[in-house]
C-alpha cells in the first residue's frame, strides 16, 4: 500500500493539475450547454452535451481525482480533518448527481374538479411498443428534424424487436402521394359550415354536405350507370385515373367571364347523366359547391416536414421483427397507437409521454384562479386537493397547493404548474428525485469541511503565533 500511494500513476490521479483541468472542462462544456439550450432548445443542448457520454466521463473523472488526492495523503493526520470531510463532500454531492441523472424524472398530472388522478404523463417522450397488457418503452430525445441513425431494442414476450428511428420531424405532417399498396382517395375543397375545408373522400364512404350525399362509388363499369335520383352525386374513376360524375339533380359548372367581377354560370349535367370532373373548377349542385383538387388511384401517407410551428412532432419508424420482416409506420406525437403486424405477432406502437403510476392519487376538490383588481391578468392560483393512499391508510388529507406551497409525498413533488382554459380543471408539475437526499448530505459535508478547515487553520495561527 505504501508503495502504491508513491506511484506516479496515482500521484497523477490526484494531482491539483489534473483537477484544474477537469474543472475547465466541466465549465466550459456547461458554458457551451447554456448557448446551445438558448439557441436550439433544452433537448439539443441534452442529446449534445448532457447526455453524452464524455460528459459524465468528467464527472468519472472527478471523483477519482478526489479519491486519489484523499488516498495519497494516507494516513490523514488531526489538522487534515476539514481537508478530508470536504473532499468527501465533494464526492457524495456528485454521486447524487449520478443518481438524479439516471434516476429521476418529471411529468405533469391533469386533474378535473370532482375526479382524482394515480398517474402523471412523463415530461420526456418515448417510443411506447406493446402486446396486450405487456409495453416497452424506450425514451427518445431529438432536436431537429432530418435521419437520425437512432436504433433501440425492445423486447415484447421474450421476443426482441429492433426500432430504428429513420427519419425525425420537428414539425411533421402526414401528405397523401401516389404509391404502391394504396387505395383510390379524393381530395376536394368545400363550403361548410366553418369556411373553407378540404376534405377527403375514400372509396364507399359516403359524405353528406350541405344535404348532398357524395360518394366514391369506384371504378367506372362497362355497363351503364345507374341513374340516381334526389340530392346525390356518385364519382366514378376511369382507365385513366379521371373522375367521372353522376347526379341526381343538376350540376352548374361556375366559371369568370372577361370581366374581373364577371361570373357565369351554366348547367352541364342533367340528373341521371355522366359529366367529366376536372380539377380547379368550381362545381355547384344545389346547396353543395365543391372545387376538386386532386385524385389519387393509390393513395399512401408519406412524412413530411411543415413549417406550421403548432403542428406536433413526428417520425418515420421501421420496426423489425427477429426473422428480419419489417414494417414501416409514421407516428405521430400524442397520436393513438398504430397497429402493425411481424411475424404474425400483433403489435401496437406509439410515440409520446408515457403514463407513470403513482402509489397514490390525488383528487381535486375547487381550483381558484385570482385576478389583478379590475383585469382579468392572473395574479395567481391554488388547488385545493385531496390525498387518497390506501397502503398508508390515508383516505381525502386536505391540502392546498400553490405558488411556493408544493405537496411532497412520499418522494413527489407536486407543484402548481398551469390550468384548463374552462378554469375547472388543474395541471400539477410532478418531479421524483431519489438523488436529492444525497446531495443535501454533500452539501452538509462540504458545509462542515469548511468549517473545519477554518476552525483548524485559525489554531494552528494561533499555535504559531504563542511559539513565536
Amino acid at each position: 500500500m505504501p508503495r502504491f500511494r508513491k506511484s506516479a500513476t496515482l500521484k497523477f490521479l490526484g494531482s491539483l493539475r489534473l483537477s484544474i483541468v477537469l474543472l475547465a472542462l466541466l465549465g466550459g462544456a456547461s458554458g457551451i450547454a447554456t448557448l446551445v439550450e438558448s439557441r436550439m432548445g433544452t433537448p439539443a443542448a441534452w442529446e449534445l452535451i448532457y447526455k453524452a457520454s464524455w460528459f459524465e466521463l468528467i464527472f468519472a473523472g472527478l471523483v477519482i481525482n478526489l479519491l486519489a488526492m484523499l488516498i495519497v495523503r494516507l494516513p490523514w493526520r488531526k489538522r487534515q480533518s476539514g481537508f478530508v470531510t470536504l473532499h468527501l463532500g465533494l464526492i457524495v454531492i456528485i454521486l447524487g448527481a449520478c443518481q438524479t441523472r439516471f434516476g429521476s424524472f418529471e411529468g405533469n398530472m391533469a386533474i378535473r374538479e370532482g375526479s382524482e388522478t394515480d398517474y402523471i404523463l412523463s415530461r420526456s417522450d418515448y417510443i411506447q411498443l406493446g402486446a396486450g397488457a405487456e409495453s416497452s418503452f424506450a425514451e427518445v430525445r431529438s432536436y431537429k428534424s432530418g435521419p437520425t441513425g437512432i436504433v433501440k431494442e425492445m423486447t415484447i414476450a421474450d421476443i426482441t424487436y429492433e426500432v430504428a428511428l429513420e427519419e425525425y420531424f420537428l414539425h411533421f405532417q402526414e401528405r397523401l402521394i401516389e404509391g404502391g399498396g394504396g387505395q383510390p382517395l379524393f381530395k376536394f375543397a368545400t363550403v361548410g359550415e366553418e369556411g373553407m375545408q378540404r376534405l377527403r373522400l375514400a372509396v364507399g364512404e359516403p359524405r353528406a354536405i350541405k344535404g348532398v350525399t357524395v360518394t366514391l362509388v369506384g371504378p367506372l363499369p362497362e355497363e351503364p350507370v345507374e341513374c340516381v335520383e334526389g340530392p346525390r352525386l356518385n364519382l366514378y374513376y376511369n382507365t385513366e385515373g379521371g373522375l367521372v360524375g353522376c347526379a341526381g339533380t343538376p350540376v352548374m359548372l361556375r366559371t369568370m367571364g372577361g370581366g374581373m367581377h364577371e361570373e357565369t354560370s351554366e348547367v352541364i349535367c342533367e340528373p341521371g347523366d355522366l359529366f367529366d370532373v376536372e380539377n380547379m373548377k368550381l362545381y355547384m349542385q344545389d346547396e353543395f359547391s365543391f372545387v376538386p383538387i386532386e385524385f389519387l388511384t393509390s393513395a399512401i401517407l408519406s412524412a413530411a416536414a411543415t413549417e406550421d410551428p403548432t403542428a406536433p412532432s413526428g417520425m418515420r419508424v421501421v420496426v423489425r421483427g427477429p426473422e428480419g420482416d419489417e414494417v414501416e409506420v409514421n407516428l405521430i406525437r400524442g397520436d393513438r397507437y398504430k397497429e402493425i403486424s411481424i411475424g404474425g405477432n400483433k403489435l401496437s406502437l406509439g410515440y409520446g409521454p408515457r403514463r407513470i403510476d403513482l402509489p397514490y392519487s390525488v383528487e381535486l376538490v375547487d381550483f381558484q384562479l385570482f385576478t389583478y383588481p379590475g383585469s382579468g391578468t392572473p395574479s395567481g392560483y391554488e388547488s385545493q386537493v385531496l390525498l387518497h393512499d390506501d397502503e398508508a391508510g390515508i383516505h381525502g388529507r386536505p391540502v392546498r397547493i400553490y405558488m411556493n406551497h408544493p405537496l411532497s409525498y412520499r418522494g413527489y413533488k407536486h407543484f402548481q404548474h398551469s390550468y384548463d382554459p374552462d378554469r375547472l380543471g388543474t395541471i400539477l408539475s410532478v418531479s421524483h428525485d431519489p438523488g436529492k437526499y444525497l446531495t443535501y448530505a454533500g452539501y452538509l459535508l462540504l458545509t462542515l469541511g469548511l468549517l473545519v478547515s477554518l476552525v483548524t487553520n485559525l489554531a494552528i495561527s494561533a499555535e504559531r503565533g504563542a511559539d513565536s
